[in-house]
């Protein structure tokens, strides 16, 4: 259903009780109706490309493992996504995110993540937390440093944060850098 220009999602789609994938990409949603929150077997989420300001919550859908809700209108990480415990992929770019909250260290089981392009001008110090992500893409925010949590993440092989502010790197992240401990490009 992606591409037919929807303006809202049907409350029934809540009743397709087998949904593992749900593509709704390219359209004119503004507003996820809290029935999806029943579709207990829903793995894939792509919400890209509409109009969503409000991440919303998708109740015990604790089966998610990706979810794409870049190219909206989103301001605010919320507890919405951060209860999503089986979420290996998340992409966010192209938004209006300023912060990422202390709560997304609850996402343990990501391993890719892309906020780039947003107005993010902080990352947590928790992100260290993240024990299994694997890619983090911060380009094009404004980011004025990074932290140095960031080198205690073991699973991290690919860091991006071009075009970004920054004025300071913790020494630490500088030597890893260096040392090539991440791929920064």
């Amino acid at each position: 259903m992606y591409d037919k220009k929807i303006k809202q999602i049907p409350f029934e789609l809540g009743n397709m009780s087998n949904l593992i994938e749900l593509d709704l990409s390219d359209n004119r949603i503004r507003h996820i109706p809290s029935s999806l929150g029943t579709l207990k077997k829903l793995k894939i989420v792509n919400l890209s490309q509409n109009r969503i300001e409000i991440i919303p919550d998708f109740g015990q859908i604790i089966s998610i493992t990706s979810l794409n809700l870049s190219r909206n209108q989103i301001r605010v990480i919320s507890k919405g996504i951060t209860d999503l415990s089986n979420l290996t992929s998340l992409e966010l770019q192209y938004n209006n995110i300023e912060d990422v909250p202390d709560t997304f260290q609850n996402l343990t089981n990501l391993g890719w993540v892309d906020l780039s392009h947003n107005r993010i001008q902080k990352i947590t110090e928790n992100i260290d937390k993240l024990s299994l992500l694997k890619i983090l893409m911060l380009n094009d925010n404004e980011l004025h440093t990074l932290p140095k949590e960031i080198v205690d993440m073991q699973s991290l092989n690919m860091l991006t944060f071009e075009n970004n502010p920054i004025e300071y790197l913790p020494e630490e992240l500088e030597r890893a850098i260096e040392d090539k401990l991440f791929f920064t490009d």
